[in-house]
């Protein structure tokens, strides 16, 4: 089976679809030559805690498919020792609104427990590897491990 590939959206703010228009899209996954997702981030963190919610519609994207053939579901992304840790999360319509036109959303205890987890899993995980836009946030951790300025003595 081929791995994802990714295609990150090059211009976010002229970004758009023919599904999703005139919402902005931030990328999209490839399976093969076939196109398998269209994902979202979000940067909720910061400094001390960084963290993007990734939402994902993922299935088929073929010429005549539609919101059926597709779902859609989010991961909450942070630093951790060894890379990023991906959590499923809720496909939150307030951060990602266009996902429930895209696909039927998948809840995160649903998710936690999907026999698909793995490969949904491996998506988001190859989004986190290929996206430009998320160079360094799995190293991220390292710069929260280093000594910290302090004003207290001793």
């Amino acid at each position: 089976m081929p791995g994802f590939v990714v295609h990150p959206e090059q211009d976010d703010l002229l970004a758009s679809c023919p599904c999703c228009a005139p919402a902005q899209t931030r990328g999209f996954v490839y399976e093969g030559e076939e196109a398998r997702a269209v994902y979202f981030l979000e940067f909720v963190g910061f400094a001390g805690f960084p963290l993007v919610h990734l939402g994902v519609a993922f299935g088929d994207w073929r010429e005549g498919s539609d919101r059926a053939d597709r779902v859609c579901f989010a991961f909450s992304c942070r630093p951790a020792a060894e890379g990023v840790r991906l959590e499923p999360a809720e496909p939150n319509a307030d951060a990602f609104p266009d996902l429930e036109r895209l696909g039927a959303p998948i809840a995160a205890a649903v998710l936690s427990s999907s026999q698909e987890l793995e490969r949904y899993r491996s998506a988001a995980q190859a989004i986190v590897d290929q996206d430009w836009r998320l160079a360094g946030f799995a190293h991220a951790s390292e710069a929260l491990a280093r000594p910290k300025f302090s004003a207290e003595p001793g």
